[in-house]
């Protein structure tokens, strides 16, 4: 029996002379040297946004928190205010705006589960909200 080393002809195969080879790993190299380029100025971008972040407080809004929780919170550690103190009072420490409309209602809720009182023209944290 008779071994024949060369390959048979085969119409699906692709021969390609060492220059084009070559021309090919170039162009290869070019584009992940464009790649490299990009994605290093990607990186310069990231880093400026970064540096323009640590420019403005940290965000402060605890997930998860309904305004019922926020405004115990607020009242419980700030002691006796109004509405209008509630709300500002809620969007500086969590960053979340409440409108009157909203935080009104719920006060009134929590008022008759005894989680806070009206005293006048404030509202405070009861005692037993206070230690929860």
């Amino acid at each position: 029996m008779e071994t024949n080393d060369s390959p048979a002809p085969d119409s699906d195969q692709i021969v390609l002379s060492r220059r084009e080879l070559m021309a090919q790993r170039d162009r290869s190299a070019m584009q992940l040297a464009e790649l490299d380029r990009q994605a290093e100025e990607l990186r310069r971008q990231v880093a400026a946004y970064d540096a323009v972040l640590d420019l403005y407080p940290p965000a402060r809004s605890d997930p998860g928190l309904t305004i019922r929780e926020m405004a115990i919170r607020v009242l419980t550690e700030e002691g006796p205010m109004g509405v209008r103190a509630i709300l500002d009072a809620i969007q500086s420490r969590f960053d979340v705006p409440v409108h009157r409309t909203s935080l009104s209602p719920i006060l009134k809720k929590a008022e008759r589960r005894g989680e806070v009182r009206h005293v006048g023209d404030k509202w405070e944290a009861d005692a037993a909200s206070a230690e929860a």
